[in-house]
């Protein structure tokens, strides 16, 4: 082989490599078009779900599917992002993947949670950007670590995952933004407010003592970074403007929405327009639950609930709704199409309005039981789990009012 020839074959392979390596996608680029992959499956499934309301939970076999892909290229797209920020996870496309991931809250209970979890506290517990994904993290409260859980346990004394708490606790304890570090420690208050919870709903001796200390918390919060602007954009409920205004409405219903306390008084609107109050229907043992067409749960409650108000009809028992639609006429069919009976406040901002705001929901759907005198009774009981302390609690009323 001559040289001159040598050379020619030696520089197409040089072209060749080159032409290739141009080729590849850095980084960045990956993560660009696997976060658009994403989106656009979310996208076509939101329309198609969209499309069906005020009843998207019928058995569409097209959005069944549209469901499925989304969910498939959502988790190949954790996976990926995972991947990339594996290979450099100090650079700030590390750092983008791993935010992107935790800002999908479906990651927390998968494995890739548990690792962007880690990679966030190990290389980025002191990134001023990371106050995002924590103030989602802290808003939806920490996944739990089922690593040691066995059935028969009580579901109680399942922990919250250690990789979740360790990013929190480097986050309030390292970051030199305030807003950042403020967002870790309303999401450790976070913690405290989700321990009272669990001692409550099991009426443990100690939720007394874990009320106090979750109150101490948001106080906190309050006191040092109640001026901090809420980076959370989204949610079940809207994002106050400050962590200060967020805490507040935390402490609101660890003091007036407790079991044991009266329940505060709603006013406003029907449906049909009409007004009136909760307090209307003292001594009626009440059932209260915060509902919405858009909401597949609440709508998988409806043949319950109307059972409820058929077997304590004429007895001293009310179910009264809070809707959380944002537009009336899709409330207004579902109660026509279920045939819901009872009476429900509406807001017009739905998820957002006044009343939801104040009872600071979360979830969908949301149930309180009040008693005939106006105390909550309880707030963790749904489905079936419901029958017995009703009628327990009609029982009483019952009484109550004969003995007058």
């Amino acid at each position: 082989m001559s040289l001159r020839f040598s050379f020619v074959i030696l520089a197409l392979g040089l072209f060749t490599a080159g032409a290739y390596a141009e080729k590849q996608p850095s980084p960045g680029e990956q993560l660009k078009a696997v976060q658009k992959d994403v989106a656009d499956a979310e996208a076509a499934y939101r329309a198609a779900y969209k499309a069906k309301a005020p009843d998207p939970l019928g058995n569409d076999p097209e959005l069944g599917k549209l469901r499925q892909v989304f969910r498939q290229k959502q988790r190949a797209g954790f996976d990926a992002a995972i991947a990339i920020a594996r290979a450099d996870p100090k650079s700030v496309v590390g750092f983008n993947a791993l935010e992107w991931v935790l800002l999908n809250t479906s990651s927390y209970d998968l494995p890739v949670g548990t690792v962007a979890f880690s990679l966030l506290t190990e290389h980025h517990a002191v990134n001023p950007k990371i106050g995002k994904a924590v103030a989602l993290l802290a808003y939806y409260n920490l996944p739990y670590d089922f690593s040691n859980f066995k059935k028969g346990d009580d579901p109680i004394t399942i922990p919250f995952s250690p990789q979740a708490v360790a990013l929190l606790k480097a986050v309030s304890e390292q970051n030199p933004d305030r807003t950042a570090r403020g967002h870790a420690v309303y999401g450790l208050a976070g913690i405290a407010m989700d321990e009272f919870k669990k001692a409550e709903s099991r009426r443990k001796a100690n939720t007394e003592k874990l009320a106090l200390a979750a109150e101490r918390e948001f106080d906190t919060v309050i006191k040092d970074y109640g001026d901090c602007a809420y980076f959370r954009a989204w949610g079940a409920a809207s994002a106050k403007p400050t962590l200060g205004d967020n805490a507040k409405s935390d402490l609101y219903e660890l003091r007036n929405l407790r079991i044991g306390k009266h329940a505060p008084d709603i006013e406003g609107e029907d449906l049909s327009g009409a007004k009136f109050k909760l307090s209307d229907y003292r001594g009626n043992v009440i059932l209260l639950v915060f509902w919405a067409s858009w909401c597949g749960p609440c709508m998988a409650d409806v043949p319950h609930e109307r059972e409820l108000v058929e077997r304590f009809k004429g007895r001293p028992f009310v179910l009264v709704g809070v809707n959380g639609d944002e537009k009336k006429e899709n409330a207004q069919n579902v109660v026509q199409t279920k045939q819901i009976p009872w009476r429900s406040f509406y807001q017009k901002d739905g998820p957002s309005g006044l009343i939801v705001t104040a009872w600071n929901v979360r979830a969908w759907p949301t149930v309180y039981v009040i008693d005939h005198k106006g105390v909550i009774s309880d707030k963790y009981l749904q489905h079936e789990k419901l029958d017995d302390p009703l009628e327990k609690l009609v029982t009483e009323a019952e009484t109550v009012g004969k003995a007058k």
